[in-house]
């Protein structure tokens, strides 16, 4: 646990020394990955308690498309995931030892507030214990708050909060899951950049003048 802080810590420090030259947020797909702290428990098994684990959620194919509401832009999206908690021992010496994984499809929505971002999405997937409760599967939502920041024109860092339980079919017994994760993802598609053309000055080339000698004309003395 002291090696997985100490990780996060990394990648704070990470993204706090960052280059401001961020890019915008574009149409197009990304895919991502992030790390983080699961906290997860049960219902109809032993009740035990919840129990924290390392996660890893890896995220991807998401299709954005923006739109203009209220004089605001607004980011639309639809991707895919898929969530790994390893197995731990919940509860005393007599508790069981159990993790979960799922995996599904979400929709998101973002809005963009120049290079940072919050957003929300919505999920709906298949979950399953491992495991003490492999027998326990089924059918899952899951609700996510986070934020991301676009530090490189096709590069951002992101924090996230995501809560999942489903209705086991192993009778009563159940899993519910609270993950907090940070990660990067990584935009296909960057965005364009304009760049102005150079106007070079010209400079017209001024014909020579001639040069007039002057002509001195002196009189002749009588003869």
């Amino acid at each position: 646990m002291k090696k997985f802080i100490v990780h996060i810590a990394c990648i704070t420090l990470l993204f706090s020394v960052i280059s401001a030259n961020a890019g915008e947020y574009t149409n197009g797909g990304y895919l991502g990955g992030k790390i983080g702290v699961n906290y997860s428990g049960s219902t109809g098994a032993n009740n035990s308690p919840n129990e924290a684990t390392f996660a890893y959620i890896l995220n991807g194919g998401y299709l954005q498309g923006g739109y203009i509401f209220t004089s605001r832009t607004l980011l639309l999206g639809v991707g895919g995931f898929f969530d790994q908690n390893p197995s731990e021992k919940h509860g005393n010496t007599n508790g069981i030892e159990y993790g979960s994984r799922s995996a599904g499809v979400d929709a998101k929505v973002g809005l963009p507030l120049g290079y940072w971002m919050p957003y929300a999405k919505l999920g709906y997937g298949y979950s399953t214990g491992t495991k003490n409760l492999n027998a326990v599967a089924g059918n899952s939502l899951s609700g996510t708050l986070g934020i991301e920041y676009k530090f490189d024109t096709q590069w951002s860092f992101l924090g996230e909060y995501k809560f999942d339980g489903f209705g086991g079919k192993n009778g009563a017994g159940n899993i519910s899951n609270k993950a907090l994760t940070f990660g990067f993802n990584y935009y296909f598609n960057a965005p364009e950049i304009i760049v102005a053309p150079i106007v070079e000055e010209v400079f017209e080339e001024e014909a020579p003048k001639p040069i007039v000698i002057p002509t001195a004309v002196t009189d002749a003395p009588p003869i």
